[in-house]
């Protein structure tokens, strides 16, 4: 089935370079009509016996053959017996719980050919994968209800829990179906309206709390659909509206922690692509109110987390249009962290203050969402707003007013300075993490910045504090955000390592200066991580530390490394020998380009 499979691959790619209309053309694709019947009643019998307990080797052969016949229905996506033998073998698997926690290849390639149908404008193919997206809902419900019904297995303090099995298995069908959604989106507007009828029901409709728990964890489907349907397909009337209100109930339930509504992405989407400006602002507006009276009283603060949540995309839909939100959102995000840490600073409420700075960093992050390029969430192609170059305005408007009044200033938390200034330096990282590679050259200037918040925060993860007193520093740095701020603020440090050799005169010097400070906090914390975090994060994080060593090693000059040498050398020594085979590599390669250093 294997050798099939290969075979079929090397006459489609052979068919696609012949000429057309050629004599290799013609035979090339009688020989494709008549491979296609026998393959497939291989592929039915395959997928039966596999199904009904045959040999243990069946899934596997029916995966090449799957795979064999999807390029032949991608030449021609007429072929309706192709599409229904696909659409029958996927329906099988899904029904019988071939769906297993891994990807399925033979789903995945049944997926595949279903989408080339569907590209494929009046074609009973096409109408065959429609009528299989269908009848798919069924299977995605059920594996979504399973998934809300099954909770995680537990995790250690600073490791995000693992999925239990029901909710592997439902990302793994979402994987595979997602070829098959985007080409139904992008082919008819009706797969988004049946989409929304089913996943965003009116508030009358709504049925079992556990059904609206199922239907959050498909909200992937749901942005899926919105982000591939073009934006002259016209919107449901009310649609935005009930995404705001749905984004308000499923994140009350878990603002305690933290956790964004799941439908935030889909409603972002829709006010980009759908909404009119004055809708989009009043929807804005509406969120600010709550906003600023939350931090007015205090009280407030921590049931208004979740309109933090749905501010911020809202905010994100809104700056990529352009216009007057580039420069209004960011100014106004700005103003409310800089309250929301004058809040934590000054109230005598323990809850008040830890609602205030879990604002701060819900906000920061924030920040580092709208400088973001859109990605796959916002595609021009299908028609969304995109401002071009946007990134590189928003951070043109955002770091003056981040930057720390002075150069001496350090972060909160460190010896004679205020805890309330901590945020700007902590947003100011942020910013940098969400710009892209090619916007970092002109701003090295920031690089000492960059190393002062790397070195203070492996200064705390490594001296095991609760990032000192203040609720703001507790918010940013203690607990379980320990790893996840050393993680980010490695990559922004990395990220200007890269950069060095596009830099100027003055901007290099100074990246220069502030990498060579970071050598000793960076190998101390490699030496450590093992006994600080749990297993995964350590060895990834020590990884990523050897990669800032190595980096140095081969960025700075030598007569800077060279007092560092023997140091670097001696500390690396236990890391060849860690049990974690991608540490030992990662030391292996920092210490021979230490070796290399000459005085």
């Amino acid at each position: 089935a294997a050798a099939v499979a290969g075979a079929v691959a090397q006459l489609c790619a052979a068919s696609r370079t012949a000429p057309p209309g050629s004599s290799p053309e013609r035979v090339l694709a009688a020989v494709r009509g008549e491979l296609l019947a026998p393959l497939l009643d291989a592929l039915h019998a395959a997928s039966t016996a596999g199904l009904e307990g045959g040999a243990s080797s069946s899934p596997l052969v029916c995966s090449h053959l799957a795979a064999a016949v999807a390029p032949l229905l991608e030449e021609d996506p007429t072929w309706t017996a192709a599409a229904t033998a696909l659409a029958s073998v996927a329906e099988r698997r899904i029904e019988l719980g071939r769906v297993a926690s891994q990807p399925d290849a033979a789903l995945a390639a049944c997926f595949a050919g279903l989408a080339a149908a569907a590209a494929a404008p009046g074609t009973p193919a096409r109408e065959v994968a429609f009528s299989c997206a269908s009848r798919l809902r069924a299977a995605w419900t059920a594996a979504a209800t399973a998934a809300a019904l099954e909770s995680a297995p537990a995790a250690p303090a600073g490791v995000r829990p693992l999925p239990s099995a029901a909710q592997a298995r439902l990302e793994a069908l979402l994987e595979a179906s997602r070829p098959l959604c985007v080409a139904l989106c992008r082919a008819d507007g009706g797969w988004l309206r049946e989409v929304l009828a089913w996943l965003l029901p009116a508030p009358a409709a709504a049925g079992e709390p556990q059904d609206g728990a199922a239907r959050a964890l498909l909200a992937p489907l749901l942005e899926l659909a919105l982000a591939h349907t073009h934006a002259r397909t016209p919107l449901p009337e009310g649609t935005v509206g009930l995404l705001f209100a749905a984004c308000d109930g499923d994140g009350a339930a878990g603002v305690a922690a933290g956790v964004p509504a799941p439908l935030l992405p889909a409603l972002c989407v829709a006010s980009n692509k759908w909404a009119k400006d004055e809708e989009l602002a009043a929807l804005i507006d509406r969120d600010q109110a709550i906003l600023d009276a939350a931090l007015d009283g205090g009280g407030g603060a921590a049931e208004a987390l979740s309109k933090l949540h749905r501010w911020v995309w809202l905010s994100k839909a809104a700056v990529c249009r352009g216009q007057a939100f580039v420069a209004r959102q960011p100014a106004a995000l700005v103003g409310l962290i800089e309250r929301a840490a004058e809040l934590a600073d000054r109230s005598t409420s323990p809850a008040v203050a830890i609602a205030a700075a879990r604002w701060v960093d819900t906000a920061c992050g924030g920040l580092r969402m709208l400088v973001q390029p859109p990605g796959a969430l916002l595609l021009r192609e299908t028609g969304a707003s995109c401002s071009p170059l946007l990134s590189q305005r928003l951070s043109a408007a955002l770091l003056p007013r981040l930057a720390p009044s002075s150069a001496g200033d350090r972060p909160a938390g460190a010896p004679g300075s205020a805890a309330a200034s901590l945020w700007r330096v902590h947003a100011t990282v942020m910013v940098l993490l969400g710009l892209p590679a090619a916007a970092l050259p002109p701003l090295l200037r920031l690089a000492p910045t960059a190393s002062l918040w790397l070195r203070h925060v492996l200064q705390h993860c490594c001296d095991g504090g609760d990032g000192g007193g203040d609720s703001v520093p507790r918010a940013l740095l203690g607990g379980d955000a320990a790893a996840e701020r050393v993680e980010q603020a490695l990559a922004v440090m990395l990220a200007f390592a890269g950069k060095l050799p596009e830099a100027n005169n003055r901007d290099g010097a100074q990246a220069e200066a502030a990498l060579a400070e970071a050598i000793p906090a960076a190998l101390r914390f490699a030496g450590l991580a093992t006994q600080l975090l749990p297993p995964g994060p350590a060895s990834r994080l020590t990884e990523r530390a050897l990669q800032l060593l190595d980096s140095a090693a081969s960025t700075l000059p030598p007569p800077t490394l060279y007092p560092l040498k023997k140091r670097v050398l001696r500390d690396l020594q236990d890391l060849l020998d860690h049990r974690k085979r991608v540490v030992r590599s990662a030391a292996s390669r920092c210490s021979n380009r230490w070796h290399a250093v000459k005085g």
